[in-house]
């Protein structure tokens, strides 16, 4: 309230609706003005809602103050009211200002407008009422957007995309799997066996090796450790009785344990722990005696495609610089320490397939000694090569046995036999020469696109 207004006073800027309702003695009722206009007005799309309670008919009581009211306002501008279309699915509501847009007597160009807010019916057509202006608010339901019918060759190509994705995730698992993971955890596997081996040197000077035994029968009360075995295995034994030796070649890195299954698959995908691995552990054949040596000791290992680990460097014995490198092998028993000199180096097969239906038989355990030399002359035919190394009908041999890639049954042989009691372990690696015209199965002159030299060439069996 304004301070300086005198009680009584009336403000000449402040709209009383009192009086403007009780000026409203000359307008017309509302009933008849909205009989009028329906007749000539086509009926508009909105809904009228009256609020409840109220009557219009007030209007008629008002008319003798109408011609005060209108006194104190300019002529209205003659602006025609706003149309307003009412959308399909849209409410609408009004605004209807009471009052014109008009400049007051005696003031600047202010407007003045009071409104009144009310939802019509069909009877009124709020464009028609003259001098008002109408503010509309519209609030449209929202509509759910239609969804799209996807084509065939849209839902091929999400497909395809997917697939192609789930591929590419899948791949790259395996090459991680493959290419890292696997290598290291096999690596990591032979690390710890060989730090499992005991160094005797570590016991306290002078203690017997009987009572190193008692030691380590106390460490494991419930592990029956073979006769005669050497005590530094005999943690590794602890943890996998299977354990049958150790295998050496250091110029190319192979340092690891041997098992020994009940057969020749068990092994192929255990680590010496008995975890499955994709790498496995060397093995020697299940045939073999491993305390006293059979004429041919065999031992297997995978080379894979991927990787070097296990038995993949053998494939460097193929040239004589290879050979040359590491000329010997340190193969063990967990009964004896054992050296072997190589003497021959070949590629064979071991499908039947591969050569005219034959297969040559280097995986026997016992031979006759006339036998053992008809073997040797017929390896002599296919090495790749002579290292100057002598074998007798009375030696024992070693043979490495691992895949290699020439064809699709391929495999690399290493054949050494053992130093002799007696015998220098030495070697001299500059008697070693090239065979220029070594024999191979018929698929590795398939392969290389060359005659077979050999198609008809005798062949050799063990019995």
């Amino acid at each position: 309230m304004d301070e300086n207004k005198k009680p009584g006073q009336d403000n000449p800027d402040d709209f009383n609706f009192d009086n403007f309702f009780d000026s409203f003695e000359n307008f017309e009722p509302f009933e008849a003005f909205e009989a009028e206009k329906k007749a000539d007005t086509p009926e508009p799309e909105a809904t009228v809602e009256t609020p409840q309670g109220e009557d219009l008919n007030f209007i008629d009581s008002a008319k003798h103050d109408i011609d005060d009211i209108i006194s104190s306002y300019s002529e209205p501008e003659k602006d025609s009211a706003p149309q307003v279309e009412i959308p399909a699915g849209v409410q609408q509501s009004f605004n209807i200002n009471i009052s014109p847009k008009n400049v007051r007597r005696n003031q600047g160009a202010d407007d003045y407008s009071p409104s009144v807010t009310f939802i019509p019916d069909d009877a009124v057509n709020i464009n028609d009422i003259p001098g008002y202006e109408i503010e509309t608010h519209t609030t449209k339901k929202e509509e759910k957007p239609k969804k799209k019918k996807v084509k065939p060759s849209e839902i091929v190509r999400r497909v395809v995309l997917s697939i192609s994705i789930i591929v590419i995730f899948l791949s790259g698992a395996y090459l991680l799997k493959s290419y890292v993971i696997d290598p290291y955890m096999s690596e990591k596997k032979n690390d710890k066996a060989a730090n499992e081996l005991i160094v005797v040197e570590n016991f306290p000077e002078g203690t017997k090796e009987s009572e190193m035994w008692e030691e380590l029968e106390k460490k494991y009360p419930n592990v029956e450790f073979a006769p005669d075995m050497l005590i530094k295995y005999a943690n590794l034994y602890a943890a996998n009785p299977d354990l049958r030796g150790w295998i050496t070649i250091a110029p190319f890195g192979i340092d690891m344990p041997l098992a020994q299954g009940a057969d020749n698959s068990y092994y192929l995908k255990r680590d010496i722990y008995k975890k499955w691995t994709e790498y496995g552990v060397p093995y020697f054949d299940y045939r073999n005696s491993t305390y006293l040596l059979d004429r041919n000791t065999i031992v297997y290992g995978h080379n894979m495609k991927y990787s070097d680990k296990i038995f993949g460097m053998l494939e460097d014995y193929k040239t004589v610089d290879g050979y040359k490198r590491a000329p010997t092998i340190q193969c063990n028993t967990i009964y004896e320490d054992y050296t072997w000199k190589i003497y021959a180096v070949f590629i064979t097969n071991s499908e039947a397939k591969d050569d005219n239906g034959y297969v040559f038989n280097y995986t026997f355990t016992r031979l006759p000694d006339e036998k053992f030399k008809e073997y040797i002359s017929y390896v002599d035919k296919r090495a790749l090569y002579t290292t100057g190394v002598d074998i007798l009908p009375t030696d024992n041999i070693l043979t490495l046995s691992t895949c290699c890639y020439d064809f699709d049954s391929a495999k690399i042989v290493v054949l050494a036999r053992r130093v002799r009691d007696g015998e220098s372990s030495e070697v001299d690696t500059s008697k070693a020469k090239t065979n220029p015209n070594p024999q191979y199965p018929q698929a590795w002159y398939d392969a290389y696109g060359k005659t077979n030299p050999y198609a008809n060439a005798g062949r050799w069996y063990a019995k």
